[in-house]
């Protein structure tokens, strides 16, 4: 084995060993995916029942008509 090729497969087991820069990127956007995956939806479905309450159900649990409408237009991925 030459120099060139003794440096090239140590090269090859130092990236094996430890995760490239890449890979921990992907793995934040499979994380960021989970959370669309599951919380967006949730909370679109969440905002979209609570429009449909009328006014004495939104006395009752201390929200007005324009607090409803507020939240039902923020974006699924906003709090």
């Amino acid at each position: 084995m030459s120099t060139y090729e003794s440096c090239i497969s140590l090269d090859a087991k130092q990236q094996s060993a430890r995760p490239t820069r890449f890979m921990r990127i992907l793995t934040a956007i499979a994380r960021l995916g989970a959370s669309v995956t599951w919380e967006w939806p949730e909370r679109a479905r969440q905002r979209r029942q609570l429009a449909r309450l009328d006014d004495r159900m939104l006395g009752d649990i201390g929200l007005s008509r324009s607090d409803v409408d507020t939240e039902f237009r923020k974006a699924p991925w906003r709090q």
